[in-house]
Formats: C-alpha cells, structure tokens, sequence
C-alpha cells in the first residue's frame, strides 16, 4: 500500500507538471478556429509587404534648429501649414502592426517618425518641410525618413516580386463629421485628381473595385459599425484629406518602383481614448490583413 500511494503520488507530480507546461505552451501557440490566439507569437521569416508610415506623430525637438516659418516657404507648397503633431498616432500605428503579426505570423514594417511636426513635417515636399540650418540637421532627418521608406520598398520588391505591395500612411484629423454626418476615417488615395494620378492605380488595374467588393477596406469596415470617407463607391474623396506627399510620391503610377498607398485619417474617438484606440486597432488589423491578401504573394 506504502509503495503504491507514493507511485500514484509521484504520477500525480507528473501530470501537473505536464499539465503547467502545456498550458504555458499553449499561451505561446494554442489556436482557436485554425487562427492564432496567443498575443505572443514567433512570427515566419518573410515579412508581409505591407509598409506603415506615421509621419506626424512625434514630439521630440531638435536642439539648435528653428521651428518652421511657413511664411517663408516657396509658392509651390500650397498646402496647410499645420504644426501640431497627430497624437497618439504613433500608438496606434505600432498597435496596429502588433496585431497584424499576431493574426498573420508575418512581420510588417513601420516608418514612424519621432521628431515634433513643428520642426519637420516629414509629409510635404522638402522645400516645404523644414527651416534651413548651418549643421543640415533637419534636412539629414528628413532624408532618413524618406531614405527609410525608399529601402524598404525596394526590400519588398526582392520579397514580394509577383504580387502588390501595399502601404498605409497614418494620420489623425480633429474632423468627426462632414456636414451632419460622423466620420470615423477618412480615405486618400489622390482620387480627386486625375485617375492617371491615383496613389492604388496598380491595385485598381487587377480589381477596379477593390476597397469595395467583400474583401475591400473600406467596406470591411463598414461592416464592423465604422464611419468612412467617402461612404460610396462613386463619392470623391474629402477634398482637404484625400492624401498628401507621402502617397502622392511612393504611390506614383509613373515611379517604376511604386507601392499602393492609401493615406488613413482617424478621428480623435479612436486615437486619444486608449480603450477605443485598441479596439480600432483589432479591427482595422483584421480588415486590412483580409484586403491585401488576395493581391500579395503568399
């Protein structure tokens, strides 16, 4: 009797220590309904060609460099001189990301940059974009920026060489409504202009109604109760968000080596509350990583 209770004992230990370790395990790689759970997993080698840029959500400053005075800039930039930063941009732009790799197990890559709006505006033209100074340091860090971008598209090209390579510029808007209506994210893709100019022309070339047929963007979206701009297919882009420097020259149909880039302004309701923010960043995740698949290879 001694030396069976001390062997039924010992089993016991076994299983419970069998039983700690698969549970552990399980957190790194159980999966529910053949998809990932775990917010912890080792994601494949081959990175997803899909490219986030944040340009205006930093606050560092840079010492010695005046802040930009758009009163002296050329007649070519047109455009608003804001210097506010977008807050919490940067937040949900790597939340985002995070939760792509736990829902794809692919890496995808991320040009944010830290610098405060009010010294560089890494979303205009450089003749727009910063004061000149004797050191060039607002210009070295604008050209990091940019180089950044311009290697890892060429990256994703070597990666990906027979599908679409996508990318998403982050923004925030203070805007939550046009006219009566609410407005959760606002869409760019240079529509307004001339078709030849479109920022997804390549995307539109396999399939003209790809942000909005069951596995297009903005119709996902939708679908989980958001607000988008435009709301229809046939609705021209907010004239003031339809997208600025950054996917007017990466997506450029006339670049040899240009990227679908789509430029995502995102109201105050889903950025500055933390809650909101994350739940926004679950459900863009899933919607973009369902819309660019058809168009990557695998």
């Amino acid at each position: 009797m001694y030396v069976t209770s001390n062997f039924t004992v010992l089993i016991r230990e076994i299983l419970i220590t069998m039983l700690i370790y698969f549970k552990i395990d399980g957190y790194l790689k159980t999966k529910k309904n053949g998809k990932v759970s775990s917010g912890r997993v080792s994601p494949v080698k081959t990175p997803m060609p899909v490219l986030f840029t944040c340009p205006h959500g930093g606050e560092d400053k840079l010492k010695g460099i005046p802040r930009r005075d758009c009163s002296k800039y050329p007649s070519i930039c047109k455009e608003p001189c804001t210097k506010d930063s977008d807050l919490n941009t940067i937040e949900l732009t790597n939340s985002i990301a995070k939760n792509i790799v736990n829902l794809s197990r692919r890496e995808v890559y991320k040009k944010i940059a830290l610098i405060d709006r009010s010294y560089i505006d890494f979303n205009r033209d450089p003749k727009c974009a910063f004061e000149e100074s004797n050191d060039d340091l607002a210009a070295q860090k604008y050209r990091e920026y940019h180089n950044g971008i311009l290697k890892t598209i060429k990256e994703m090209y070597a990666q990906n060489k027979n599908g679409l390579r996508f990318l998403f510029d982050i923004h925030g808007t203070k805007r939550t409504k046009v006219g009566n209506r609410r407005v959760d994210i606002f869409f760019g893709t240079d529509k307004n202009e001339k078709k030849s100019k479109n920022s997804i022309c390549g995307l539109l070339k396999l399939n003209p109604n790809a942000l909005w047929d069951n596995t297009g963007l903005i119709k996902l979206l939708q679908d989980k109760g958001y607000y988008t701009y435009p709301r229809v297919s046939d609705q021209r882009e907010f004239s003031k968000l339809d997208g600025g420097f950054t996917i007017k020259k990466y997506g450029n149909c006339s670049n040899k080596m240009r990227i679908e880039s789509i430029q995502c302004e995102v109201s105050p309701l889903f950025r500055n509350d933390e809650h909101n923010r994350e739940q926004f960043a679950r459900d863009i995740a899933k919607c973009i990583v369902k819309f660019v698949s058809p168009y990557i290879s695998k």
